[in-house]
């Protein structure tokens, strides 16, 4: 058997400084490493028994300790040793001696076994591997567990070398099958492996292997078991007949080379990593593509310590797409360390960095409102691999000037088209083509050039991903310069708006007449205008401001002029409120359409259905308008009467909602081209019907009643225009 016997030691004196009292114990083996060693050894045999029979050590001690103290007495663990190890091995009174010392608690004299069944149950195990995932296991050798052959002395020995070669020579001339001559005579019902003396020596006999007593005697004690004293056959036929392989012994091999460390355990070499760099290439990466960086770190972090581990943190840079070498990633976490606690990143502080490419991203941020982030230009980087072509010599860039100065004036003698032929090779739109591309677009634009204005133009316009060809044709082709006149455009705007007067438009200045369009609006399109407006009083204090109401008077969709609203705004202000309207007055006039506000205070009351007036009662006119108005109406009803003139038809093609009315100047046509009236009316007389059936029910544009102006005519003319 094969076993580190330095690690073991340690094991087992660790062990026992572990599980043991709260002093560390050593018997008095300890003091000899001969009677050390001689333990040890016989720790491994027990381990080896119990591993390949499956033993639970144990359980032959739990009887003798109820209070489950991991203690027992002398000849109790004596009594549980030979119990388990009887059936297969034979201990001396010195072994026992020996072992039972070297558990010996001092101080105490009982003995602590649990100790002694905690290395035996881990046998080629550590305990508690769960919680050690890097733990290195050691494999026991192939071979370990078989059976092991007696050791003999010198002389024997070098007998027995002999004799089994002479018996592998005979087996070897003959071409002989032994292993089935001696399973044939196995006492075993599966194949135990073992045979008698007497049945070993019929067997040779059989063979033709006849051998001197001495040498049989020589044989029988290398191949016997050393309880049973039966013979090992398998390993007897293996040692004489080189085709048969019963089982195989790994032989340790000494570690003379040593492997050179892998890439991962080299140092890093930070000593070319910028980290000003890094930082605005991660910056510039969030700001075009519009990631947010802390999504990929929050998942690692559940208590919201805003610290995670190394590993995670590279995670998190790889969930971003941001990809970063080996030297990269270390001094960045070295640069957001958590020096509390080593081995972590404070991943907040990194993305509150790389969040300033969006906002502000310091403490109290809602007090310096007027702050702002700096202009997305500034985190622009150029791409790895370019060349700073300010450092280049005077030669260089008066070379790379006059050859796009012979291009330029190539293209324009040509009038060719460049940026359509790179496009060909830029599928997707990269502005990047490679170098050899770059000289197939020259030549398919017969545009030459020497090796070295190639090299000067590669190197100018050319980084790691490419040529870029977008730079090269704005240099090449740059766009004309537009004067910007916005300024001074506005300027001009704002001088011809302050030089125009505002336009006066017509509105209603009687309040009962507001009033009374308001709610002939609301009885065409019934609404809760207390809905409106109860939005603006959070406090139900039955005010709001006037912006507000202007607001809600909007909402409500009654197209008022700014004047009209200006006269509801001085009529329903409140008096003890500066700037404040009282609504709810306003609401209840005019919900008076449908009902009478307070009416369970008011039980006998009858209210009365509201009806709206028609516009040309309303309408009021001077004396002398009236007549003029009188006498028209007359001319016109006498036009009418003789031929019984249908007069609603031509106005009903104009009013296509059938709303009863129509505009001015469909009002002015229907009466001069349909109705052929227009000679008996003047200018003077359609502004006077104007000003009679004007309605302004709906707001904005002014409009005409058309039906009541019939209803007039047909009454002077004494017509019954429903009459068949």
């Amino acid at each position: 058997m094969v076993f580190d016997r330095s690690r073991r030691a340690k094991t087992a004196v660790s062990t026992r400084a572990f599980c043991g009292p709260e002093k560390p114990f050593l018997g008095s083996v300890s003091a000899h490493k001969d009677a050390l060693s001689d333990v040890l050894t016989l720790i491994e045999k027990i381990q080896v028994l119990c591993y390949k029979f499956g033993i639970r050590s144990l359980e032959y001690f739990r009887d003798y300790d109820k209070l489950r103290l991991g203690l027992c007495l002398e000849d109790e663990f004596k009594a549980g040793v030979d119990l388990f190890t009887r059936k297969f091995m034979h201990l001396s009174t010195k072994q026992l001696n020996d072992l039972t010392n070297f558990y010996r608690v001092p101080d105490d004299g009982r003995i602590y076994y649990r100790a002694f069944t905690d290395l035996i149950e881990n046998t080629f195990n550590i305990p508690n591997l769960e919680k050690q995932p890097l733990a290195e296991v050691q494999r026991p050798l192939q071979g370990i567990l078989q059976r092991q052959l007696n050791p003999l002395e010198d002389a024997d020995e070098a007998r027995l070398q002999q004799i089994m070669r002479e018996l592998a020579y005979r087996v070897q001339d003959r071409r002989l099958m032994v292993f089935p001559f001696f399973k044939d005579f196995d006492r075993g019902m599966c194949y135990s492996g073992n045979v008698t003396k007497n049945q070993f020596s019929r067997i040779l006999a059989i063979l033709g292997m006849t051998v001197q007593p001495e040498d049989f005697r020589i044989l029988c004690k290398k191949f016997e078991e050393q309880n049973k004293g039966d013979i090992n056959y398998p390993a007897f036929v293996q040692s004489i007949d080189y085709l048969f392989t019963a089982f195989k012994t790994e032989v340790p091999k000494p570690e003379t080379h040593v492997d050179p460390p892998m890439w991962y355990e080299l140092p890093l070499d930070t000593s070319n990593v910028n980290l000003a760099e890094i930082m605005g290439r991660i910056k510039e990466h969030c700001l075009v593509n519009r990631i947010r960086i802390s999504e990929g770190f929050k998942d690692y972090d559940n208590l919201r310590e805003y610290s995670v581990t190394n590993n995670q943190f590279r995670r998190g840079l790889m969930t971003s797409r941001i990809s970063l070498s080996n030297a990269e990633a270390e001094v960045l976490c070295s640069q957001f360390a958590d020096h509390k606690r080593p081995g972590r990143t404070l991943w907040k502080a990194f993305c509150d960095e790389v969040d300033q490419v969006f906002t502000q991203v310091i403490p109290n941020m809602e007090r310096t409102p007027l702050n702002f982030p700096a202009p997305a230009d500034s985190f622009r980087m150029p791409h790895k691999g370019g060349m700073d072509w300010t450092s280049a010599t005077g030669d260089h860039q008066k070379m790379v000037n006059d050859c796009i100065e012979r291009f330029r004036s190539f293209i324009s003698g040509r009038r060719l088209l460049v940026k359509p032929t790179f496009e060909k090779f830029d599928k997707l739109n990269h502005r990047y083509v490679s170098r050899y591309q770059f000289k197939q677009c020259l030549a398919m634009l017969d545009l030459s050039a020497t090796d070295e204005e190639m090299g000067a133009l590669e190197a100018k316009f050319s980084d790691d991903k490419g040529f870029n060809y977008f730079r090269f044709l704005q240099e090449l082709e740059p766009p004309p310069e537009y004067e910007n006149k916005y300024a001074e455009r506005m300027e001009e705007l704002k001088l011809v708006n302050s030089m125009r007067s505002k336009l006066e438009l017509e509105y209603e200045p009687n309040f009962d007449r507001i009033m009374t369009r308001l709610k002939t609006y609301l009885m065409k399109k019934p609404i809760r205008v207390v809905e409106f407006m109860k939005d603006f009083d959070r406090f139900n204090n039955n005010t709001i401001s006037k912006d507000n109401f202007m607001r809600a008077i909007d909402i409500c969709g009654f197209q008022l002029e700014e004047p009209e609203k200006e006269i509801i705004y001085n009529h329903y202000q409140a008096a003890s409120q500066p700037g404040k309207v009282v609504y709810r007055r306003f609401c209840d006039d005019l919900e008076a359409v449908f009902t009478t506000h307070d009416m369970e205070k008011r039980p006998y009351f009858k209210p009365e259905q509201w009806h709206p007036q028609p516009s040309h009662l309303v309408n009021e006119l001077t004396a002398d308008a009236m007549a003029e108005y009188n006498a028209c109406m007359m001319r016109l009803a006498e036009r009418v009467l003789p031929t019984r003139m249908q007069l609603f038809p031509p106005f009903r093609d104009f009013d296509r909602n059938n709303k009863g009315t129509v505009t001015r100047e469909q009002f002015k046509r229907v009466l001069n081209e349909q109705l052929n009236l227009g000679p008996y009316m003047t200018e003077r007389d359609y502004s006077i019907l104007f000003a009679k059936f004007l309605n302004r029910s709906g707001g904005g544009m002014p409009l005409v009643d058309y039906v009541p102006f019939c209803h007039e005519v047909y009454k002077l003319a004494h017509i019954d225009y429903q009459a068949p």
